[in-house]
């Protein structure tokens, strides 16, 4: 994917789609961006890390529980 190609994208992207779902789709683009640079495995560990982050169905803003989160002292 060429610069110009990306640009395009991230602007269909954010012309077309709002809140979680564009936050969403930028993100896996730019992980795909990423792979074909070579950080596939790189990109394969920030997956797995914030996969419940990606999921298609869930509101914006993210309501939680974040699994990341709970356990933690936050206070």
């Amino acid at each position: 994917m060429t610069p110009a190609q990306f640009a395009n994208r991230c602007q269909e992207i954010v012309a077309t789609q709002k809140g979680h779902e564009a936050h969403r789709l930028l993100d896996l683009l730019t992980n795909d961006v990423l792979r074909e640079q070579g950080f596939g495995e790189g990109i394969d560990i920030f997956e797995a890390a914030v996969a419940h982050w990606h999921d298609q169905g869930d509101t914006y803003p993210y309501q939680g529980p974040c699994p990341d989160c709970e356990g933690l002292d936050n206070g």
